[in-house]
């Protein structure tokens, strides 16, 4: 059964080691202007979810702009896509936020 986008997995890794913020990585083009947007979104969940920023541009590694193609902007965590194309709030904030306990 395939995973709906916006859903974590169930073994995403948590908090950084050292109580070191995580790290995203957006793959990215120059001159696309859906990157930039991503990018200035991302501004403002960077310190509200705790969490760094790493860009990418895919055209300096022949094997990134094999592997994204016309797919960027993506923004990941590891091997795992949180979203792509246009940033998607509800599946950053699933993929960072801790779970919240369920009430009794």
């Amino acid at each position: 059964m395939r995973r709906p986008r916006h859903q974590p997995p169930d073994n995403k890794p948590g908090p950084a080691p050292g109580g070191r913020p995580r790290l995203l990585t957006l793959y990215v083009r120059r001159e696309c202007h859906l990157c930039e947007e991503m990018r200035g979104a991302l501004r403002a969940w960077e310190s509200r979810l705790e969490f760094a920023l790493r860009v990418v541009d895919v055209d300096e590694d022949p094997a990134l702009a094999v592997r994204f193609g016309f797919k960027v902007p993506v923004l990941a965590e590891g091997d795992f896509e949180i979203c792509h194309h246009f940033l998607d709030d509800d599946a950053v904030r699933a993929y960072l936020e801790p779970p919240r306990p369920i009430a009794r």
